[in-house]
């Protein structure tokens, strides 16, 4: 005879329990493992944690270590330098930078650098130590000077992230559909904040997805050949089918030319385009779209007009920000990343993005792509390519 499935609640608390536990455990390692000493001080100076890294530095266990003051292992002035120091992060509660040397035995003092950062409340606050070593100073200042090194790093934590909550999230929604049949039809009073959490995971997801397709577009390496807008379009057309259904929409475009440029640029430009397009004309009983060509001596401007709702002139600075809406997303879904995408998919090829509307009067989106566009390499490519 199988146990019966604990009451929804009782599963909610589970569910939550793990997730601080993993959450404390994937704290604790990287406390523990770190490359760099770490210690952890009370409100007196006194030190409560210390990582492997630290032990090894000061050559004693954390049972020798726990409850001494810090400041007394340094020498040449250091414990009267370092407890002014300290005090003074506490007061502030401001990161602190002290410069000590540490005894080493029979060997000289070895000159470290130890940061301060205070956390919590005054008397019962602590602080973090890190202490950084003379290599590794070195090697930390060579990373902060190279920019493509620091945005390859930073691109990998981004994209490791939104792989690693995708997971969390879809167990969450599962979890939620499990307690509704569970639950089965109830009133308002419970249905309603299921609904809302279940929204609220939703958001979540679209968000996550936003961004690594936001990212992938960072990370685009453009091959420059001959393409037909024509192609493109109907490539833009099929991705965008699901959100005509039951809808009574008109796509119209004038006589489309072949440029150079990369097609899955222009499908990724064009396709946030036409999303926008529709999103904004939901309460149209009929939305109509038109794709505008013009040419120049040097650029081809495209420009999706709509006459859905528009918006103020003013705000147009913020449409191709990250996450800059300007609707609340109780009324027009989304995550405010996909104009940013637009934007710096074009300029990746030498293009520009701009928009023209006015509230209630629709709106038209325009993309300058250049007769001779030029693919930049990205910074992070570039840098793996060295």
């Amino acid at each position: 005879m199988t146990n019966p499935l604990p009451p929804p609640d009782a599963q909610t608390r589970l569910r939550a329990l793990e997730t601080q536990l993993q959450a404390q455990q994937q704290t604790v390692a990287f406390f523990t493992d770190a490359p760099l000493s770490y210690l952890v001080l009370n409100a007196q100076g006194q030190i409560e944690a210390v990582n492997v890294r630290a032990c090894g530095l000061l050559q004693r266990t954390p049972e020798e270590l726990g409850g001494q003051s810090f400041g007394s292992l340094l020498t040449d002035g250091g414990p009267s330098n370092f407890q002014t120091v300290f005090e003074l992060a506490f007061e502030t509660r401001l990161p602190q930078r002290l410069e000590a040397k540490l005894p080493r035995g029979s060997d000289p003092a070895l000159p470290i650098v130890v940061d301060l950062t205070v956390s919590g409340e005054a008397q019962s606050g602590h602080c973090r130590l890190t202490v950084i070593e003379p290599g590794q100073r070195e090697f930390m200042l060579a990373s902060a000077l190279d920019p493509d090194q620091a945005t390859a790093e930073l691109e990998t934590v981004i994209m490791t992230f939104i792989q690693q909550v995708h997971l969390p999230l879809a167990r969450a929604m599962n979890f939620l559909a499990v307690l509704r049949r569970l639950l089965g039809p109830q009133e308002a009073a419970v249905s309603r904040p299921l609904t809302h959490t279940e929204q609220a995971i939703q958001s979540l997801v679209t968000l996550a997805a936003s961004v690594e397709r936001y990212m992938k577009v960072r990370q685009l390496r453009g091959h420059i050949r001959a393409v037909d807008l024509n192609q493109v379009w109907r490539e833009v057309l099929r991705d965008a089918r699901l959100l005509m259904v039951d809808r009574n929409v008109e796509v119209t475009h004038d006589p489309l030319p072949v440029l150079q440029g990369d097609p899955q640029a222009l499908v990724v430009i064009l396709g946030e385009y036409l999303n926008n397009a529709l999103k904004f004309t939901k309460s149209r009983a009929e939305a109509r779209m038109h794709l505008h060509i013009q040419e120049t001596a040097t650029e081809y401007r495209l420009g999706l007009e709509d006459n859905g709702v528009g918006f103020a002139p003013p705000q147009v600075s913020k449409l191709f920000q990250m996450f800059g809406r300007l609707h609340p997303s109780k009324t027009y879904e989304g995550s405010g990343v996909g104009l940013a995408s637009a934007r710096r998919t074009a300029e990746q090829f030498g293009g520009r993005v701009w928009a023209q509307g006015q509230v209630d009067s629709g709106a038209t989106f325009w993309l300058a792509w250049p007769k001779q566009p030029h693919a930049q390499r990205h910074a992070a490519a570039a840098s793996k390519a060295r």
